[in-house]
């Protein structure tokens, strides 16, 4: 792992019992601008949402055939949109999550809420890649939960949250607490080496790595509760990955994903 991942990839990374893959569909869809006024869709609150200056850059991106353009060209571009704006991706992309987080009345921290899964999976597919490839480290860090409840496998709860809404989740998460057992959280990392930038298309570029996160996921969470929480797990997922990275790596582009982090111990929350 290289030394300066961390910093950006925390910020582009998911919380860990409230994230999960993006789906390839999405990582590749194009939205022109819309009303800068957005009606959230979480429960947690009626308000409406005044999108500032930092979504309306990224929304301007959004708007770009991004998906038939060389990686090159693209993160040349956007850099170039934020230059006109007298910022960087990096501060565009940190206002943007503070944008959009939540906290409750006390003012404690609940999560990061985006009213647009559209602009959620761009953030989180295309931006993020692109933005670690600026950065110089094209290191991507991701995690997915093995939870479990007596009547629902890990699969079966995973798919549940997946379709939910933010705050959906958190009351089913609360209301069956003392039911979900949590094993190991899984936390992986995926480089990635490009050979020709100035040939290879965004979109074959997002496919690649949202296909090898998709099946780390799928494989993850299809495990059987046994193999889970067994000591080498570890070990059983390294080889996994390796298998991934040899499958989705060519001469266009390399792909290697690294088991990053482990919790080794089954959790209980009753």
């Amino acid at each position: 792992m290289k030394r300066h991942i961390v910093t950006l990839a925390l910020i582009l990374s998911f919380c860990l019992l409230i994230t999960g893959c993006v789906s390839q569909s999405q990582s590749t869809s194009s939205l022109g601008p819309s009303s800068p006024d957005t009606q959230s869709d979480g429960s947690h609150s009626a308000s409406v949402v005044h999108e500032d200056e930092s979504v309306q850059l990224i929304r301007s991106m959004m708007s770009l055939d991004y998906s038939s353009m060389t990686i090159s060209d693209f993160n040349e571009t956007i850099q170039a949109k934020c230059a006109d704006a007298d910022t960087d991706i990096f501060q565009v992309i940190s206002d943007v999550y503070d944008h959009f987080t939540v906290y409750d009345d006390a003012g404690e921290f609940v999560g990061t809420v985006f009213t647009d899964r559209e602009l959620e999976a761009f953030m989180e597919t295309t931006l993020a890649y692109s933005a670690q490839e600026i950065f110089g480290e094209p290191v991507h860090l991701f995690n997915i939960s093995y939870m479990t409840t007596p009547d629902l496998t890990a699969k079966q709860l995973y798919q549940m949250k997946e379709q939910m809404s933010f705050d959906e989740w958190n009351a089913f998460f609360e209301e069956h607490i003392a039911e979900i057992n949590t094993f190991p959280a899984f936390f992986y990392s995926i480089e990635v080496e490009i050979a020709d930038p100035d040939t290879l298309l965004v979109s074959e570029r997002d496919s690649r790595i949202n296909d090898a996160r998709a099946s780390i996921v799928s494989y993850f969470i299809e495990l059987d509760k046994e193999t889970a929480a067994a000591e080498t797990l570890w070990d059983t997922l390294a080889l996994e990955l390796e298998a991934i990275s040899a499958k989705y790596s060519d001469s266009h582009i390399s792909v290697e994903c690294s088991v990053h982090e482990l919790e080794e111990l089954e959790q209980d929350f009753g």
